[in-house]
């Protein structure tokens, strides 16, 4: 009898430990939940920005655009916005650059969601010191914002490869009448400088360009 009793209490754990779901260890919990954590979070940023998205093309802002000039070398797009969000939700940040070298211009124009919050940053930023530059920072006058300033604004920049533009433009092939309009200009530029040679009382000639131009082949007829 007693071994019968003992059988009997096995099959019962046994049972019990199919039953019941495997716990799982401290260690595994404590790296499920940062994950969920991170996904709630990344989920809530993405809704926010998706609110606060705006059309580039869309008007400014009155009252809610600061102008920050002086702008030191690094502190472009991404990092302006991480700054200046300190403040605030930022809606727009446009740094100008050059069109031809992309490189930044030191002045930019950053677009809060609420005008009191512009008020406060242009207070807290205006010269304020930043890698041996002093921020001069206001907000912008309805009379100097116009449709087009946020345009280009909340876009990644990739930078413009010139050399490999500018290989291109040189390398291609050209028609006639472009072959023809060059020649014209760079025997002009040889006239100018004949000119100037001339007017400084020095005695002196060269061919030129004209020298590189093949001479038409006269056909006689008989």
């Amino acid at each position: 009898m007693p071994k019968a009793k003992a059988t009997t209490e096995v099959v019962e754990v046994v049972m019990k430990t199919e039953d019941t779901p495997p716990q799982q260890s401290e260690n595994e919990k404590s790296v499920d939940a940062p994950k969920k954590e991170k996904v709630r979070r990344s989920t809530r940023i993405s809704k926010k920005r998706a609110l606060l998205k705006l059309d580039p093309k869309a008007p400014p802002k009155s009252g809610a655009v600061l102008y920050i000039g002086h702008i030191p070398h690094g502190f472009y797009e991404e990092q302006m916005r991480g700054f200046f969000s300190q403040f605030g939700e930022i809606t727009r940040v446009r740094l100008s650059r050059s069109i031809k070298t992309g490189k930044s211009k030191h002045y930019a124009f950053v677009e809060f969601q609420f005008p009191q919050v512009a008020v406060i940053a242009a207070e807290a930023m205006n010269n304020y010191l930043m890698n041996g530059k002093i921020l001069k920072v206001h907000v912008m006058p309805d009379k100097d914002l116009h449709d087009k300033m946020m345009i280009g604004s909340n876009r990644k920049f990739t930078k413009v490869p010139r050399g490999k533009v500018e290989r291109e433009k040189r390398d291609k092939e050209r028609t006639e009448d472009q072959k023809k309009e060059r020649m014209s200009k760079l025997l002009k530029r040889d006239d100018t400088r004949r000119k100037k040679i001339s007017e400084a009382g020095i005695e002196y000639d060269f061919a030129g360009y004209e020298a590189t131009i093949p001479e038409k082949c006269s056909h006689k007829k008989f």
